[in-house]
């Protein structure tokens, strides 16, 4: 997955909010990849994204709302079911992140929006 990151502007680099440190965003990861795994101990798989079909039905089957959504993200932005599927495993890894069960619908958004925005941003510079 690749995300662009837009410049800072100059007023951002004075701003006092203090952002997720390192150390935090590296533990986050490390939780995530540390529940994967134990969530895949029984399959010959580590990770979201070498989930098969199966699995991602079931990840589906909890969320109503994101079966409802599915056609008109296909039909908008012209997606295969192989985007998709990719769009799936990213937002479990999203949910994963939060530590969230299930897949919500603004897990599944979020990873329209690296999508989408990824998409543009390659047909812009190609």
């Amino acid at each position: 997955m690749k995300i662009n990151v837009p410049r800072l502007r100059d007023d951002d680099l004075i701003k006092a909010d203090v952002a997720e440190n390192s150390e935090n965003i590296k533990k986050r990861v490390e939780e995530c990849i540390s529940l994967q795994s134990y969530r895949y101990k029984n399959y010959n798989i580590n990770y979201n994204s070498e989930v098969n079909l199966k699995i991602i039905n079931c990840w589906i089957k909890e969320n109503n709302i994101i079966n409802e959504i599915i056609p008109a993200v296909i039909k908008k932005y012209n997606l295969t079911t192989r985007g998709i599927v990719s769009l799936i495993k990213i937002s479990r890894t999203i949910a994963d992140m939060e530590k969230s069960n299930s897949i919500e619908k603004h897990h599944f958004l979020e990873a329209i929006q690296y999508r989408i925005n990824n998409y543009f941003d390659s047909e812009t510079f190609n």
